[in-house]
This record gives structure tokens, C-alpha cells and sequence, in this order.
């Protein structure tokens, strides 16, 4: 009989150790990659763009004690996101002919826009697959919440794809309500998946 898993210690800070972003971005590619795969890969040049782009101000992270994280859950404000750019960390990794590409196909498929006065916009949330199950994930949307009431907002706001039904299952019990779906149109037969929703909690 396999021994039942313990539960890791952890604590909830603002940003993430500066020694942890290359985990936090391949814990960003480990979730994300399926998705951004057609735009980012190879995995290795996805992995420099993300070290590259990671804004540590932010994000909320879970870590231990020694520092490692567990998880991340990123958000947008009005001069940037969790994985934010606008072409620098594209031509630094790919290229001058290769980002420019890259760079129209992110800004459609992230709808690259302000974020709503009104909304707390989350930018991703993600958890390292060994550290499931034991309450990061809903630690890290309370905190997220919390965030968007300190600074003042009215809503938090996120949106996930159609084929991810476990985060769906996650925002639903945390009381958040889907508002809107749209499709991404044609990018679905390159992204793998045809529509986004959007999902709301009343702060």
C-alpha cells in the first residue's frame, strides 16, 4: 500500500526569490507549454523567453521554507502582467524575423488590452504537479482575491480555456460565475483548443 503523501509546509508571499525564476518558469512552461507551444517552442528558447519576461512584482507565490516554490498565481496591472512584453524579450530570444511573428500571434491570442478599471485581471495560476492536492491552488486564489480588495477593485476576473475542466471545477468552487465565452477562431487548429471563458468573483 503506498504510503498517503505529506503535506508540504508553506507560506504565501508577494513576488517569488529572485533564485527561484528559472523554477517559476519552468513551472510556467509546465503548464502553459501545450497551449504556447506553437508561438514559444523550441522548449529550451520558451524557457530563456519566460526567464526573460517574468515579472516577479506581479505575482503571489507559495513557497517552503527553504525558498522553493510551489506555485504561482500571476495578475495584470495597467504597466504589465506575470509574463509581460512587448516584442524586447520576443527579439532577445528569437530573433529579429523570428519575434516578429511571435509578437502578432501573443497579442491576438492575449487579447494584448488594459485591463478593465473595474477587474482584478489574473494572469495564469499554477502549481507544481508533486504539490497538488493539499490547498495551494485555492490558497494562492484566496490571496489573489485578497490582492484585488487591498488595491481596491470591485472584481477579480480570469480566464480559462475550454479544455482545462479541472481549473474550471477549482474557480467554480471558489465561487467565481463564467460571464462570457468567446472563441479564438481560426488560432484554435494551431492553439488546440476553440474558446475562452470569462469568469468573475464579486470582491
Amino acid at each position: 500500500m503506498q504510503k498517503p503523501r505529506a503535506a508540504p509546509d508553506f507560506q504565501i508571499i508577494a513576488g517569488f526569490p529572485p533564485d527561484q525564476r528559472d523554477r517559476v518558469a519552468a513551472l510556467y512552461w509546465q503548464a502553459f507549454g501545450r497551449k504556447l507551444r506553437p508561438v514559444l517552442a523550441p522548449r529550451a528558447m520558451a524557457h530563456r523567453f519566460l526567464n526573460i519576461a517574468l515579472r516577479p512584482d506581479h505575482a503571489i507565490s507559495a513557497v517552503r521554507p527553504d525558498g522553493r516554490v510551489l506555485g504561482v498565481v500571476g495578475f495584470c496591472s495597467a504597466d504589465g502582467a506575470l509574463v509581460y512584453d512587448h516584442g524586447l524579450a520576443l527579439l532577445q530570444t528569437y530573433g529579429a524575423r523570428s519575434a516578429r511573428w511571435r509578437v502578432k500571434v501573443l497579442r491576438h491570442l492575449l487579447r494584448d488590452e488594459a485591463p478593465a478599471p473595474d477587474a482584478f485581471q489574473m494572469d495564469g495560476l499554477f502549481v507544481d504537479p508533486a504539490a497538488r492536492g493539499f490547498g495551494i491552488g485555492s490558497q494562492l486564489l484566496q490571496a489573489f482575491a485578497d490582492e484585488g480588495r487591498r488595491r481596491g477593485y470591485r472584481i477579480a476576473r480570469l480566464e480559462v480555456a475550454n479544455t482545462n475542466a479541472r481549473a474550471c471545477q477549482l474557480y467554480a468552487r471558489h465561487d467565481y460565475l463564467a460571464v462570457q465565452t468567446a472563441g479564438i477562431g481560426g488560432l484554435r487548429w494551431l492553439f488546440g483548443y476553440r474558446s475562452t471563458t470569462t469568469m468573475e468573483l464579486v470582491l
